[in-house]
This record gives C-alpha cells, structure tokens and sequence, in this order.
C-alpha cells in the first residue's frame, strides 16, 4: 500500500514540516512534563506515608504507655489492698 501526498500550494511543504516540529515538540515536553509530575506524586506520597506511619506509631506507643502505667497503678493498689486485710 502507498500513501501519496500531493502539495497544492508551493509552500504547503514548509508549513507542514514546521507543524510537525512544532507537534512533536508539545509531544516531547508532555512527555518530559509528565515524567516529572510522577516524579515529584512519588516523593509527596513517600513523605506522607512516613509522616502517617510516625504520627500511628507515635500514638500507640503514648497509648501503650498509658495502658502500662494504669496497669502497674492497680497492681500497686491490689497489693496495698491485700497487705491490708
């Protein structure tokens, strides 16, 4: 199969070909565009994801704490409660 291109106008040829470059140059810098803007969603969600793991763990370990010291507050108590009777 052939394709045939027949230019009507003697400068048709010009600006087809500065069309094209000018096409393939948006296409580049999407290309360039688009590769960037993942670049900089991956390291906004790495810098979430770390600062949503910091906050959880921060959090459990102030709950655990919390949960340990009441627990050692009511052993304290059982056993003045028992040395009493």
């Amino acid at each position: 199969m052939t394709v045939g291109v027949a230019y009507i106008k003697p400068d048709a040829k010009s600006i087809v070909s500065t069309y094209s470059v000018i096409l393939f140059l948006i296409g580049l810098l999407t290309f360039f565009s688009n590769m960037f803007q993942h670049y900089i969603y991956g390291l906004v969600g790495e810098r979430a994801t770390n600062n949503l793991r910091e906050a959880l763990f921060s959090g459990l370990l102030t709950t655990i704490t919390l949960c340990i010291s009441q627990l050692q507050l009511i052993k304290k108590n059982m056993i003045c409660y028992y040395s009493e009777s």
